[in-house]
Parts: C-alpha cells; structure tokens; sequence
C-alpha cells in the first residue's frame, strides 16, 4: 500500500503541482482547502492505522491556517512530519512549534526538492 500525504492548500495549482510530483515518488496524496479539513482527514486516516507519512500545508488558509493545525496536532499529541508553507515571516511562532513536532517551513515559491527531501528523512 502506498503512503498517504495529505496537502492543504486553498490554492488548486499548488495543490494540483504537489500532487503530480509526490504521485511520482510513489505516495498517494490527498488535498483539501483548509486546515480544518486536513485535521478530520488525518484524524480518519489515524483511527484506520493509516496515518499519513506526511502533511504539506500552507501557513494561511480561511477558517482553520497552518499553525492552528500544527497546534491541534500537538494538543493530541500527533507528531506527523509537516511542511509549512509561507510566503509570510512567522519565525518564532514556527521555532516553538519545532520543538513540539516534526515540522520544516518552506518559503513560497517552494522548491519541492526541499519538500521530498524532508519528507524522505522520516519516511
């Protein structure tokens, strides 16, 4: 069975360009547009022993942004591998979630190598 990753980003073609090169590296990927529906899906995933291997979110998305999520995962106590995308400057609120969870902040626009690279490290 191959890994799940799960991308929230309110941005179809971010969505869409993560997803054709983690398809590639052999992973299924599922997308969502906000925060708040990455938690349920990973929730889901986690209740079937399917936990994903990794969760790519952008850090500003309607409802529910990426550090929300992080902070949700943490308070469950979730460490899955997170990337953090922003083209915004949230260094130290980022620094003290790393310490709680796995996580990495990419700048937009983002070079997926970082991405695989990180993702691979835990895999």
């Amino acid at each position: 069975m191959r890994k799940k990753i799960v991308v929230a980003d309110e941005n179809r073609l971010i969505q869409n360009m993560l997803s054709r090169f983690l398809v590639k590296f052999g992973y299924d990927v599922i997308c969502v547009d906000r925060g708040d529906e990455a938690y349920k899906i990973i929730m889901s995933l986690i209740d079937a022993k399917m936990s994903p291997a990794a969760i790519i979110c952008d850090l500003d998305m309607p409802d529910c942004n990426g550090l929300e999520l992080v902070r949700s995962l943490i308070a469950d106590c979730i460490d899955i591998p997170t990337v953090l995308m922003t083209d915004e400057n949230h260094h130290e609120d980022i620094e003290e979630l790393s310490r709680k969870i796995t996580l990495k902040r990419v700048q937009k626009p983002v070079e997926i190598s970082d991405i695989i690279d990180f993702i691979k490290e835990y895999d």
